[in-house]
Protein backbone atom coordinates (compact mmCIF):
# COMPACT_ATOMS: atom_id res chain seq x y z
CA UNK A 1 0.00 0.00 0.00
CA UNK A 2 1.28 3.41 -0.87
CA UNK A 3 -0.26 6.78 -0.16
CA UNK A 4 0.81 9.69 -2.32
CA UNK A 5 0.55 13.39 -1.58
CA UNK A 6 2.23 15.81 -3.96
CA UNK A 7 4.34 13.03 -5.46
CA UNK A 8 5.62 11.72 -2.11
CA UNK A 9 5.16 7.99 -1.51
CA UNK A 10 4.45 6.71 2.00
CA UNK A 11 4.52 3.13 3.31
CA UNK A 12 2.05 1.65 5.84
CA UNK A 13 4.14 2.62 8.90
CA UNK A 14 4.22 6.25 7.79
CA UNK A 15 0.45 6.12 7.29
CA UNK A 16 0.06 4.95 10.90
CA UNK A 17 2.20 7.86 12.14
CA UNK A 18 0.23 10.34 10.01
CA UNK A 19 -3.04 8.87 11.25
CA UNK A 20 -1.99 9.14 14.89
CA UNK A 21 -0.95 12.77 14.38
CA UNK A 22 -4.37 13.54 12.89
CA UNK A 23 -6.33 11.64 15.54
CA UNK A 24 -7.33 8.67 13.38
CA UNK A 25 -7.02 5.36 15.23
CA UNK A 26 -5.25 2.57 13.35
CA UNK A 27 -5.65 -0.63 15.36
CA UNK A 28 -6.07 -2.87 12.31
CA UNK A 29 -2.69 -4.59 12.13
CA UNK A 30 -4.19 -7.54 10.21
CA UNK A 31 -5.63 -5.29 7.53
CA UNK A 32 -3.00 -2.60 7.19
CA UNK A 33 -3.76 -2.07 3.51
CA UNK A 34 -7.46 -1.58 4.13
CA UNK A 35 -6.77 0.50 7.22
CA UNK A 36 -4.25 2.62 5.35
CA UNK A 37 -6.70 3.19 2.52
CA UNK A 38 -9.34 4.29 5.03
CA UNK A 39 -6.87 6.66 6.70
CA UNK A 40 -5.99 8.11 3.32
CA UNK A 41 -9.67 8.55 2.52
CA UNK A 42 -10.27 10.28 5.86
CA UNK A 43 -7.29 12.60 5.38
CA UNK A 44 -8.13 13.32 1.73
CA UNK A 45 -4.90 11.74 0.49
CA UNK A 46 -4.78 9.71 -2.75
CA UNK A 47 -3.95 6.04 -2.19
CA UNK A 48 -2.53 3.40 -4.50
CA UNK A 49 -2.22 -0.33 -3.89
CA UNK A 50 1.02 -1.88 -5.17
CA UNK A 51 1.49 -5.60 -5.69
CA UNK A 52 4.89 -7.14 -6.33
CA UNK A 53 3.52 -10.23 -8.09
CA UNK A 54 0.62 -10.63 -10.54
CA UNK A 55 -0.88 -13.60 -8.67
CA UNK A 56 -1.98 -11.24 -5.89
CA UNK A 57 -4.23 -9.31 -8.28
CA UNK A 58 -7.55 -10.80 -9.47
CA UNK A 59 -7.48 -11.96 -13.06
CA UNK A 60 -9.45 -14.27 -15.36
CA UNK A 61 -6.06 -15.75 -16.35
CA UNK A 62 -5.15 -17.37 -13.01
CA UNK A 63 -6.68 -18.67 -9.79
CA UNK A 64 -6.84 -16.22 -6.90
CA UNK A 65 -4.10 -16.58 -4.32
CA UNK A 66 -5.85 -18.06 -1.25
CA UNK A 67 -5.78 -16.23 2.05
CA UNK A 68 -4.38 -17.98 5.16
CA UNK A 69 -6.94 -20.43 6.53
CA UNK A 70 -9.25 -19.90 3.55
CA UNK A 71 -8.22 -22.44 0.88
CA UNK A 72 -10.05 -22.40 -2.42
CA UNK A 73 -11.69 -25.69 -3.43
CA UNK A 74 -9.34 -27.46 -5.87
CA UNK A 75 -12.28 -28.88 -7.84
CA UNK A 76 -13.59 -25.40 -8.68
CA UNK A 77 -12.10 -24.18 -11.95
CA UNK A 78 -14.55 -21.45 -13.01
CA UNK A 79 -12.60 -18.20 -12.54
CA UNK A 80 -15.74 -16.16 -11.80
CA UNK A 81 -16.76 -18.56 -9.04
CA UNK A 82 -13.21 -18.49 -7.66
CA UNK A 83 -13.27 -14.69 -7.79
CA UNK A 84 -16.53 -14.65 -5.81
CA UNK A 85 -15.05 -17.04 -3.23
CA UNK A 86 -11.99 -14.81 -2.95
CA UNK A 87 -14.15 -11.73 -2.28
CA UNK A 88 -16.11 -13.73 0.33
CA UNK A 89 -12.84 -14.71 2.04
CA UNK A 90 -11.67 -11.10 2.30
CA UNK A 91 -15.06 -10.02 3.60
CA UNK A 92 -15.18 -12.84 6.17
CA UNK A 93 -11.64 -12.23 7.42
CA UNK A 94 -11.47 -8.44 7.39
CA UNK A 95 -14.95 -6.98 6.78
CA UNK A 96 -16.13 -6.58 10.36
CA UNK A 97 -12.87 -5.06 11.63
CA UNK A 98 -12.52 -2.78 8.62
CA UNK A 99 -16.09 -1.50 8.74
CA UNK A 100 -15.92 -1.03 12.52
CA UNK A 101 -12.78 1.05 12.03
CA UNK A 102 -14.34 3.04 9.21
CA UNK A 103 -17.43 3.76 11.33
CA UNK A 104 -15.22 4.95 14.21
CA UNK A 105 -13.62 7.58 11.95
CA UNK A 106 -16.87 8.63 10.28
CA UNK A 107 -16.57 6.72 6.99
CA UNK A 108 -19.25 4.55 5.38
CA UNK A 109 -18.86 0.74 5.32
CA UNK A 110 -17.50 -1.10 2.28
CA UNK A 111 -19.25 -4.11 0.76
CA UNK A 112 -16.22 -5.61 -0.99
CA UNK A 113 -13.06 -5.49 1.13
CA UNK A 114 -10.76 -6.97 -1.51
CA UNK A 115 -11.68 -4.49 -4.20
CA UNK A 116 -11.57 -1.65 -1.66
CA UNK A 117 -7.98 -2.62 -0.82
CA UNK A 118 -6.91 -3.02 -4.46
CA UNK A 119 -8.51 0.23 -5.69
CA UNK A 120 -9.63 0.67 -9.30
CA UNK A 121 -6.06 1.17 -10.56
CA UNK A 122 -3.59 -1.03 -8.65
CA UNK A 123 0.07 -0.97 -9.50
CA UNK A 124 2.01 -4.08 -10.41
CA UNK A 125 5.58 -3.33 -9.37
CA UNK A 126 7.16 -6.26 -11.17
CA UNK A 127 9.44 -6.62 -14.17
CA UNK A 128 7.18 -6.95 -17.23
CA UNK A 129 9.44 -9.63 -18.70
CA UNK A 130 9.52 -11.81 -15.58
CA UNK A 131 5.99 -11.13 -14.33
CA UNK A 132 3.86 -9.68 -17.12
CA UNK A 133 0.31 -8.55 -16.50
CA UNK A 134 -2.24 -10.09 -18.84
CA UNK A 135 -4.89 -7.49 -19.60
CA UNK A 136 -8.24 -7.90 -17.93
CA UNK A 137 -11.49 -6.02 -18.51
CA UNK A 138 -12.22 -6.13 -14.77
CA UNK A 139 -9.10 -4.37 -13.47
CA UNK A 140 -7.06 -1.46 -14.81
CA UNK A 141 -3.54 -2.41 -13.67
CA UNK A 142 -0.58 -0.10 -14.10
CA UNK A 143 2.62 -2.11 -14.48
CA UNK A 144 5.56 -0.05 -13.33
CA UNK A 145 8.96 -0.23 -14.95
CA UNK A 146 11.91 -1.74 -13.10
CA UNK A 147 14.11 0.86 -11.46
CA UNK A 148 17.02 -0.17 -13.69
CA UNK A 149 15.00 0.80 -16.77
CA UNK A 150 14.05 4.16 -15.28
CA UNK A 151 17.39 5.13 -13.71
CA UNK A 152 19.75 3.45 -16.17
CA UNK A 153 21.62 0.23 -15.57
CA UNK A 154 22.31 0.18 -11.81
CA UNK A 155 24.74 -2.73 -11.97
CA UNK A 156 27.51 -0.45 -13.20
CA UNK A 157 26.95 1.80 -10.19
CA UNK A 158 26.85 -1.05 -7.67
CA UNK A 159 29.65 -3.27 -8.95
CA UNK A 160 33.31 -2.20 -9.32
Amino acid sequence: MRISRSGVVFGPRTVVVLAERHGVATDLAAVVEAGARSVAEKLGIRSVYASYCPIFLPSPHHRPHPLPGRPLPPEVTDKRVLNDLDVQSYNALFGEALNSHRASIGLPPVDNVRDHILTDHPWLAADPTLAPWQESADLDVVQTLPRAMVAGDLRSELMP
